[in-house]
């Protein structure tokens, strides 16, 4: 299963840690994984050169897993907008294939 958190500060979207994989097929054939992928790289992408947020903490495991938080002082409106855009893009892909993706969020400051 593929799970994904956000991290909030209050009603605002801080990050996420993606982890995991759908299941559907094997690696490299999958095509969830594949579709979260690319959305959140594209988020990733976004916000660090469209929208030009510097300073972001962004870790990629190994295995896959990515996590990525903006800067305390981010303060862009284009950042936020990306974030909201990939968690709509992830609960649309959590209702399409239950029981292969579960979305949690968490308080930014319990990290």
């Amino acid at each position: 299963m593929i799970r994904a958190v956000f991290y909030t500060a209050g009603d605002q979207l801080r990050g996420f840690h993606i982890k995991g994989h759908a299941g559907l097929d094997e690696a490299g054939k999958d095509i969830l994984c594949a579709s979260v992928s690319s959305a959140v790289m594209t988020v990733v992408n976004g916000i660090c050169e469209c929208a030009s947020v510097s300073n972001t903490e962004l870790r990629v495991e190994k295995s896959g897993d990515l996590f990525f938080l903006l800067p305390e002082d981010a303060g862009s409106e284009t950042a936020l907008i990306f974030l909201q855009a990939l968690e709509l893009q992830l609960k649309l892909l959590q209702e399409d294939y239950k029981g292969h993706i579960k979305i949690t969020y968490r308080d930014v400051t319990a990290l």
